[in-house]
């Protein structure tokens, strides 16, 4: 009785090391498939604040990041949020702010805590205000990406709009993509995003291009199944 309750003591520690082996191979698989899926962050563009809180809350049950769009009516004709908004917004998500302003400094102070806020290339000066905190430039369709070259490698992302910015719901501009191999070549460990009009068919051709990662606006918080939808634009 002594011999064969001592093998089975010595037989727990095995099966318990083999399910360990199983459960960490489970954890590796599901990270290679994580890996494998596209990287898509759900974008909110709202004047009204009760529908950007229930926007973010739309997107952050879908994405660990989620973009907010800010635009001043100035650098674009649309206007959505201002500094008193931008301070009360709370996610449980990592939130990057896209600001479409004409004088950012105002919105980057009210701006607590972000993962990225990106400013656009247009406005004058724009090189001066990129800093830790400001990490990321957007470029318009018609801009040159040589724009860019000053700060190309004091930024961790640019963003390449691939409608005119200010609007949910652009047209797609295929010719837009022609620049992601551009900034590919100024900086090989930029990360890539593209911006506008991305729905489940023209992220394909932006994926080809080059793209990192995909902004998504009305193809996912306006859709009858946002859930659906953004699972199906990972794949």
């Amino acid at each position: 009785q002594r011999k064969g309750s001592q093998s089975k003591k010595a037989a727990e520690p095995c099966s318990h090391m083999a399910e360990n082996k199983i459960f960490r191979r489970g954890k590796a698989q599901e990270k290679d498939c994580e890996a494998k899926m596209r990287k898509i962050i759900p974008a909110v563009l709202e004047k009204d604040w009760k529908e950007i809180r229930r926007k973010i809350k739309i997107a952050e049950a879908l994405s660990k990041r989620i973009q907010i769009d800010v635009a001043d009516g100035k650098f674009v004709k649309n206007k959505t949020i201002g500094i008193k908004e931008i301070k009360k917004i709370k996610s449980k998500s990592k939130v990057e702010y896209h600001l479409m302003v004409r004088n950012p400094e105002k919105y980057i102070n009210a701006i607590k805590k972000s993962e990225i806020i990106a400013i656009h290339c247009e406005i004058p000066d724009f090189e001066k205000f990129i800093c830790k905190k400001v990490n990321a430039v957007a470029i318009n369709p018609r801009t040159n990406a040589k724009k860019l070259t000053p700060v190309i490698k004091k930024i961790k992302k640019v963003i390449v709009m691939t409608v005119q910015p200010g609007w949910q719901g652009g047209k797609f501009r295929h010719s837009a993509l022609r620049r992601i191999k551009e900034i590919k070549k100024m900086n090989k460990k930029i990360i890539v995003q593209v911006d506008g009009g991305i729905n489940e068919k023209t992220i394909k051709p932006a994926e080809k291009a080059g793209a990192d990662e995909f902004v998504v606006g009305s193809a996912i918080v306006k859709s009858e199944n946002p859930k659906k939808m953004y699972e199906l634009m990972r794949k």
